[in-house]
This record gives structure tokens, C-alpha cells and sequence, in this order.
């Protein structure tokens, strides 16, 4: 039987930790590619890097490691995070040193659990797709309440049913007492938390922000070499990145492929073909419902990297990219400035709404083209926001 309170990890040591280190805790591919921007642009020596996962997430795991070979790193701790688990054994692993800088990709409850253990002068958020700019935002503008409102808000207590809701809450309560009688910490009592991002973040108080250019992946893949049919995207294709919003925002899945149909008819009307390429959370059969609502010739490209690493590694020179609000609207501009981005809006009630409206107002900044869905599935040019 698995002890539920202490799960094995696996430590990988390249080098001995000599002074005090850094710690980076990374939960999916794509905040290891801004974790590796992060280790070149600080500088950083005596990495100590955490491979935080979930139970079932294979794909996501085989990525990660695969990315390891970019990043300098002293200690790899390798930690399979599996239901109803205290984390003991990884929070007594990276107690063993003092750090200069944290890195994290995000601000859950099992990341700061691990933070709230360490010892460390600064912390900083890699981004983890468009999360830094309402995390931000939540934390540090004038019309929040900060880290407190941000605990209570994202303490995990999303559940169908009040049955759910005590049994989560008991469990919560559980471990919180149990970790501090044997002298740990559950969550962090406060935060400062900087950034190190491609967002264009205005400062609101102290927190430091630093740029994220990618100077390191381009550099390393500039002399790439790619088979030479795949350097360049026909100026005619269109790269549309889906994004299954029916499970983040207050649309349903009916209503989802619909949008698809009418931006789907928008590009072929323009003479425009479309290459679709799926968001890992999204099921086999959209791909099947995208061919009967639409059975123009659309090709759907499932790939098992991060869209940005794909076009690096093949030297695809993308001319045209839209999506709704995916983050790599963001890092490929960063990556390719000249790209073409379309960015669609559809009608959104509730407090997604003003989420939404702070990543679109992000993206009107970089000279992306915001385009407006109606509710009778028409689409026009977005005014200025």
C-alpha cells in the first residue's frame, strides 16, 4: 500500500551544491522553456530543479524531460504528485538548502506549499501562459485585495456538490494541522512575488519585472537543421490553436464549435486553408464534430510538444496565427515578429469577463488584430479597447 503521506521521489545529482542554490519548480513544458529563458538570463548556478507532476499526465511528463537537456541544473527531483499526498518527502528534500531565487511557474496550492517550507531572499512567477497577467493583476492593482482575496479565491474549492465541498474542506483542514504538528507550513502566510514574463505587465507597487525576450531559444535554434520543405509556412495557411473554453469559461460545447464553424468560414471566404492544431486538453472527438460542421478541407495537426517548440525545432517561419486568447498568441510574436495574429471575441458574462478583457487588451498592445464574434455567429473588426 502507498503511504499517502510520503511518496518516493526521484533525484537525479549532476554536481554538488557548494553555496546557496536556486530553485525552480516546474509543473508543465511550457513554464520549463521560460524556467530555461530564466536559468540564461540570471545567470543562475546551483540549480536545484523540481519536476512536479500529476498522476496520469504521461505525455506531459515525457515533454518535460525531454526539455531537461536545455537546463543547467545541480539536482533533478523528479516527484509524482498522486491524490490525498502531504509532500513530505519533497518538501524535506528541498529543505536541505538555502536559496537565492525561487522560480515557479504557478501559484497553486502545492507550489506555495513547497515555497512556504524553503528559505529564499526572492521569488519569481515564469510564466504559465496568459495566468501571469490575471495572477498579477489579483495580486497587485489597486482594484484587489491582493494575496488574500487570491487564497480564498483559488483554494481549490471548485466542487459539484456541498457533499464535495465539506469532504474537501476536512481533508484541507486535516492536513494543514497534521503538517504543523510535525513543524511545516500548508500555504504561505504572505507574498511578493516578482516576474520574469513576455507580458507587458504595468507595475503597480513593488513587486520587480523582469522581460523575457527568448534570447536563448532563438539563439539555440537559429542553425537549425530542419528538412528544407518545412522552413517556410505557405502564406495562405492559417494556424488556428484550440482551446477548450466550454471547461474554463461560461460557454458550452455546442455553442464552442459554433465559433469554429463561423472563424473557419471567415479564413476561406479570405482564400485561406487551416491548419488546426489541438490543445491538449481537448478530446478526439471535437476533431471528428470540426469535420461535420465543417467538411471543407481543414487539417488537424496533434503534436506532442508545445507549438512554440514545434516551429522552432522544424524552422517553420509561421506568416499567420490566430486563437481565442492561447498564450502562444503571445510567445509566437516574441519568437517571430513579423507573425500575422488574430485574436477572436465572443460575448462573455461573469467574472471570466474581465479576465478575458485584460489578456485581449495585452494583446492589442503587441499589434495583434482583435476580432469581434456576434451572438448570430458573424464576425467584424474589434474596436479599439
Amino acid at each position: 500500500m502507498i503511504n499517502i503521506l510520503e511518496s518516493p521521489i526521484n533525484i537525479t545529482q549532476k554536481k554538488p551544491i557548494n553555496e546557496k542554490g536556486n530553485l525552480f519548480i516546474i509543473n508543465y513544458p511550457l513554464q520549463l522553456l521560460n524556467a530555461i529563458e530564466a536559468q540564461k538570463h540570471f545567470k543562475t548556478n546551483n540549480n536545484v530543479l523540481v519536476i512536479f507532476y500529476y498522476e496520469g499526465q504521461q505525455n506531459n511528463y515525457a515533454q518535460l524531460m525531454k526539455l531537461t537537456s536545455l537546463f543547467d541544473y545541480s539536482k533533478l527531483i523528479v516527484y509524482e504528485k498522486k491524490r490525498m499526498n502531504f509532500m513530505l518527502s519533497l518538501i524535506k528534500e528541498i529543505q536541505k538548502e538555502r536559496y537565492d531565487k525561487v522560480f515557479t511557474g504557478f501559484l497553486g496550492l502545492n507550489s506555495r506549499r513547497l515555497i512556504a517550507n524553503t528559505t529564499y531572499k526572492k521569488l519569481y512567477l515564469v510564466d504559465d501562459g496568459v495566468y501571469s497577467i490575471a495572477i498579477h493583476h489579483q495580486l497587485y492593482s489597486n482594484d484587489t485585495q491582493g494575496y488574500k482575496s487570491y487564497i480564498t479565491t483559488h483554494l481549490e474549492h471548485a466542487h459539484t456538490s456541498m457533499l464535495k465541498q465539506i469532504a474537501f474542506y476536512g481533508y484541507y483542514h486535516f492536513r494543514k494541522n497534521y503538517l504543523r504538528v510535525l513543524g511545516y507550513k500548508n500555504d504561505m502566510d504572505t507574498i511578493l512575488v516578482n516576474f520574469y514574463t513576455i507580458f507587458d505587465l504595468i507595475q503597480y507597487r513593488n513587486e520587480t519585472i523582469v522581460s523575457n525576450n527568448y534570447t536563448f531559444l532563438k539563439l539555440h535554434y537559429q542553425h537549425n537543421d530542419a528538412p528544407k520543405e518545412e522552413r517556410l509556412s505557405s502564406k495562405t495557411t492559417v494556424y488556428f490553436l484550440g482551446q477548450p473554453l466550454y471547461n474554463s469559461l461560461p460557454i458550452n460545447y455546442t455553442q464552442y464549435l459554433s465559433y469554429l464553424k463561423a472563424i473557419f468560414s471567415y479564413y476561406h471566404e479570405k482564400g485561406k486553408e487551416i491548419v488546426y492544431i489541438p490543445h491538449r486538453g481537448e478530446e478526439d472527438i471535437t476533431f471528428e464534430n470540426i469535420k461535420k460542421i465543417y467538411p471543407k478541407r481543414i487539417e488537424v495537426r496533434k503534436l506532442s510538444q508545445p507549438f512554440e517548440l514545434y516551429l522552432l525545432e522544424n524552422n517553420i517561419q509561421i506568416d499567420y496565427l490566430a486563437s481565442f486568447v492561447s498564450s502562444a498568441l503571445f510567445t509566437v510574436k516574441k519568437l517571430y515578429p513579423k507573425v500575422t495574429i488574430d485574436a477572436f471575441r465572443f460575448p462573455i458574462k461573469g467574472k471570466a469577463e474581465k479576465n478575458v478583457l485584460l489578456i485581449h487588451k495585452m494583446l492589442e498592445k503587441t499589434g495583434t488584430t482583435l476580432l469581434e464574434i456576434s451572438e448570430e455567429n458573424t464576425i467584424k473588426l474589434k474596436d479599439s479597447l
